[in-house]
């Protein structure tokens, strides 16, 4: 596992980075990170999924894994390799870079879409399960941010806040939202992403292994007894517990307990071998996780003999013998170490059940490297009274690990958690440092756009196509008829001849009478209907006299004044001579009148208001 001094290193390596930009010498060309940065255009019209690339870089090694993503539930691992570091060279140097470099470029050779997730050491983030009132989804933010506040001290400045909603549940009768929060250094994520970008390969996520451990828990790699499972890693300095209900972490608490703790109990028993049968004193560890006389040959020796332990295949390798020849039972010595993790186990499990309202967890899965020894597995499951079993990513038989060989050791499989656990990782699927609620809440946004813009497109599309389909229709059935008329005309064949003609002749003669007559007899209310129609409200009609008979066709007496109007013209005086020059006008615009004339025209006094008293003639058109 990472040691806490792990970030200081990297800041070192990203230091010398920066004295020396130039890349250090490879001796065979590789790849570069190229073939992904495609054009936006063919990224959006690509449909094949990217290949998933984990990775695991600790202080003596870089682990990695590439996954083919089938579909959203389906995975392939495709391979999976370990490139070991120096021991003693630190993770901040130009050869670990240069690993790094070419590991990648081994990976990601070829392939046309990958993204690249790294996992962070747990111990520099701080997650918390937290329950908020049920709000509104742009109140969340905020709520989120208030009642994490309130627990956790933190700089926003410095810190990076996020979370993920797990669902609701019902606290004292109220429906509450409860949420993951969790957050970490922002210069620890700036310096993993300058590290990769300036390595070629640019990260798409960065996150933790308890949310690794989550992805092959939701994605079914891992498989569990119940809906509840508790994971334990022991590390070298310390212990790790964490906590899944229905594959989403609830809890995770973090223990200054590891393998230190069991080789302090063996070497105590080599540096005090008369007190075998006593227990050991107990030895505090410092803040950095180092025991006190580390380096002294007893705790080399108690290390030796530790190590050898876990790699026996039973406890009849675990005797070791002290300076004065007596036998020490390894097993027995490190039970008491092993007991304090049980019972912080128990706490936690206990804390769960009381804090959630759950029912216990169905079982353990342990990790680290003391899964190789199967005598710890089973102290610990006979100690909790719950199936233990190896944190396992090689699932067999099982379609996601048809086309790898499978380590033989559990502890060389179970090392391995980290870099396919985070292979597994997408943005829906994982929390990513790299992309917080806030780049969430935009990528919604512009998916609502999208979604609208689309949809008013399609709405837009679906009336075009609506008025081209009656467009259509109406083009047919216009056709159709034009056809009908056609086979109509064609159909009609009369022929063509003086009597025929002569019987029409009399037919529109006969209509032509027959309008003249109607014409004649409603010529006169024609007339006056006109005149009343064009005589405005400031004109009163006095007399109206026409010669009907000079206008009739039959008449061959012609008169040059068929038609007299007389009248007068109220109003103010002034506008006498303009409404009657208006008045005329008008008449003479009609089609039944022409050529006005104005045969006389006085001022007089009508109910003591003086009027225009006029007569004009006109002729019929």
């Amino acid at each position: 596992m990472v040691r806490k001094d792990e970030i200081s290193s990297t800041e070192k390596l990203l230091d010398m980075i920066r004295d020396n930009p130039s890349r250090p010498p490879t001796d065979t060309p590789t790849e570069p990170a190229a073939p992904s940065q495609k054009k936006a255009l063919f990224k959006v019209l690509t449909f094949q999924k990217a290949i998933g690339i984990g990775v695991e870089i600790g202080n003596r090694f870089i682990k990695i894994a590439k996954i083919n993503r089938i579909s959203d539930k389906t995975f392939e691992l495709l391979d999976y390799d370990t490139i070991i570091v120096e021991q003693n060279d630190p993770l901040d140097t130009p050869q670990n870079a240069k690993a790094l470099t070419a590991v990648l470029s081994r990976f990601c050779s070829g392939l046309k879409r990958y993204d690249i997730w790294c996992c962070v050491a747990s111990a520099k983030v701080e997650t918390r399960c937290i329950r908020i009132p049920k709000l509104p989804k742009k109140q969340i933010p905020n709520a989120v941010f208030w009642t994490f506040s309130k627990e956790v001290s933190f700089s926003d400045k410095e810190m990076l806040l996020d979370f993920r909603i797990l669902g609701d549940v019902n606290e004292n009768g109220m429906t509450k939202s409860q949420v993951m929060t969790f957050t970490i250094p922002i210069a620890e994520t700036e310096a993993l992403k300058r590290l990769f970008t300036r390595a070629g390969f640019p990260l798409s996520g960065i996150s933790i292994v308890p949310f690794a451990i989550q992805n092959l828990l939701k994605t079914g790699i891992v498989q569990t007894t119940g809906q509840n499972t508790c994971c334990l890693f022991i590390g070298r300095d310390w212990s790790r517990i964490t906590i899944y209900a229905d594959g989403d972490l609830i809890l995770s608490r973090g223990i200054k307990a590891g393998m230190h703790s069991m080789i302090d109990a063996i070497a105590e028993q080599y540096r005090y071998p008369l007190q075998k049968d006593m227990s050991p004193p107990l030895v505090m560890e410092d803040r950095n996780g180092a025991a006190p006389d580390e380096k002294d040959e007893y705790y080399a020796a108690a290390q030796d003999y530790f190590y050898r332990f876990l790699s026996a295949d039973s406890t009849t390798g675990s005797i070791a013998v002290t300076e004065d020849g007596k036998p020490v039972d390894i097993f027995q010595t490190i039970l008491p170490a092993i007991d304090r993790l049980i019972k912080q186990v128990e706490r936690t499990i206990a804390h769960f059940s009381l804090h959630f309202k759950r029912s216990g967890v169905s079982n353990i899965l342990i990790s680290g490297k003391v899964t190789a020894s199967p005598a710890v597995i089973s102290h610990i499951g006979s100690q909790l009274a719950l199936p233990v079993d190896v944190l396992n990513p090689f699932p067999r038989p099982h379609a996601f690990t048809q086309k790898v060989t499978i380590p033989d050791r559990p502890a060389e499989k179970e090392s391995f958690v980290p870099a396919i656990g985070i292979g597994l990782s997408s943005n829906e699927l994982t929390p990513n440092f790299l992309f917080t609620y806030r780049h969430r809440e935009k990528r919604d946004r512009a998916r609502q756009i999208r979604i609208g813009i689309s949809a008013a497109s399609i709405g837009f599309l679906i009336l075009l196509l609506c008025g081209f389909l009656w467009q259509e229709n109406r083009i047919a059935a216009k056709t159709a008829e034009v056809d009908r008329l056609v086979e109509k005309r064609d159909a009609y064949h009369v022929p063509l001849t003086q009597d025929l003609v002569m019987a029409l002749y009399a037919k529109m003669n006969q209509k032509r009478g027959l309008i003249t007559t109607l014409s004649q007899r409603y010529f006169s209310s024609a007339i006056i209907a006109e005149v009343i129609h064009l005589t405005p409200a400031n004109i009163q009609l006095i007399a109206l006299s026409a010669d009907m008979d000079a206008h009739s066709p039959k008449s061959k007496k012609k008169t040059e004044s068929p038609l007299v109007i007389e009248g007068i013209v109220t109003g103010d005086q002034i506008r006498f001579e303009t409404d009657l020059a208006s008045f005329m006008l008008t008449i003479e615009n009609s089609p039944l009148f022409t050529k006005p004339v104005v045969k006389n025209k006085r001022l007089q006094f009508l109910e003591n208001r003086q009027v225009l008293r006029f007569s004009i003639q006109f002729e019929f058109a």
